[in-house]
């Protein structure tokens, strides 16, 4: 639930997989960052912890994909980083949060500046000749036709009009979460 204790313990696995020689590339869930259940326990008993806020998401994780970044958006997590010199990485933060949020959100939303920084990052590498890659934590095409409607938020609010968008301007791959299923949509 976005606990600051529980990103600092995974970035330190994730430092294990970069000195194994891995890269490590990450975007935030909807659970990460300042999120109101942020709790640790001692038994059965809950005591409000410190959750993350954004700058804390991107100090603990500078070295999965911040530091490396090409663009970094200045009005959400996203960004974009290098995986070869002709793939662009474009990791998106499609979720939802504020320092006063009393409930967690588990709905996505790309839109305003958010969306178009992320359009002239793909129009900049497709100008360049790269094959564009993305990645964000909610879905961009329903898993199943009734997802929208028995699950919603798992996937980015306005998801259809996204896929155009993303698609016509040359974003053909989408690596997800947040539905927790393995499989290709």
């Amino acid at each position: 639930n976005g606990e600051l204790a529980s990103h600092e313990l995974v970035a330190s696995h994730l430092d294990r997989l970069t000195k194994a020689g891995k890269k490590v590339f990450v975007i935030n869930g909807n659970h990460d960052i300042f999120n109101p259940d942020a709790s640790s326990y001692s038994g059965n008993t809950a005591t409000r912890a410190r959750n993350a806020s954004p700058d804390d998401f991107k100090a603990l994780y500078h070295a999965f994909g911040y530091d490396q970044a090409t663009a970094k958006d200045p009005n959400s997590l996203s960004y974009t980083v290098s995986l070869a010199p002709d793939v662009q990485l474009i990791a998106i933060d499609s979720c939802i949060y504020a320092a006063s949020n009393t409930k967690a959100v588990t709905a996505g939303d790309i839109s305003g500046a958010k969306l178009q920084w992320i359009e002239n990052q793909i129009k900049s590498a497709k100008a360049e000749g790269k094959t564009v890659i993305g990645m964000m934590h909610h879905g961009i095409v329903p898993h199943f036709t009734t997802e929208p409607v028995d699950f919603p938020g798992f996937v980015v609010n306005d998801y259809a009009a996204l896929q155009n968008t993303f698609s016509n301007l040359g974003l053909q791959i989408m690596f997800t979460g947040h539905f927790h299923a393995q499989d290709l949509a």
